[in-house]
């Protein structure tokens, strides 16, 4: 095992760092194949969805990570800002719990994720530029804000279902 990610600050108890919230999808363009890691990078200021990837061999070893930073991917130990792949708009507060699978018909990725106002959906032919996210799940109150209350019920972790398994729930 080892760490593709990680903190860029040093530990703080009072707040949240480090990445998180993973989700990998595996992709080909062209002759290559690569994981994409869609995370929220909580060391970036607001809270948002980033990516990396990383090259799968001919042999199916996972090659080295490199995080997408202002139009390129560069190896997160030479760059410690990447660039977040999307951003919280307008009531959303944050973007984070992003969940990815690809559409088989046109292999183009789809991403649900959570937001302070429901789940959202946006779909993406490259893995980079993502459409305009649709909201299909709107929370009563802002989610974030009963969670920090301690009061009543909250929905998390917005999950694509792929029909062949047949999950019930």
């Amino acid at each position: 095992v080892k760490k593709v990610l990680g903190s860029t600050r040093s530990f703080d108890a009072t707040r949240i760092t480090g990445v998180g919230q993973p989700s990998a999808v595996v992709m080909t363009k062209g002759t290559r194949s690569y994981v994409y890691l869609y995370y929220v990078d909580w060391d970036a200021g607001e809270d948002a969805i980033h990516m990396a990837r990383a090259p799968i061999g001919p042999d199916g070893r996972i090659g080295e990570f490199a995080s997408y930073a202002n139009g390129r991917f560069v190896p997160p130990r030479k760059n410690r800002q990447s660039t977040p792949v999307v951003v919280p708009v307008e009531h959303q507060v944050y973007a984070a719990l992003p969940n990815v699978a690809t559409i088989t018909n046109s292999h183009e990725l789809l991403m649900a994720y959570e937001a302070a106002d429901g789940f959202y959906v946006t779909s993406s032919v490259d893995g980079i530029s993502w459409r305009q996210a649709d909201k299909f799940y709107c929370f009563k109150e802002p989610d974030h804000m009963r969670r920090f209350k301690g009061e009543g019920e909250y929905e998390s972790y917005p999950t694509l279902v792929n029909p062949i398994t047949q999950l019930t729930d």
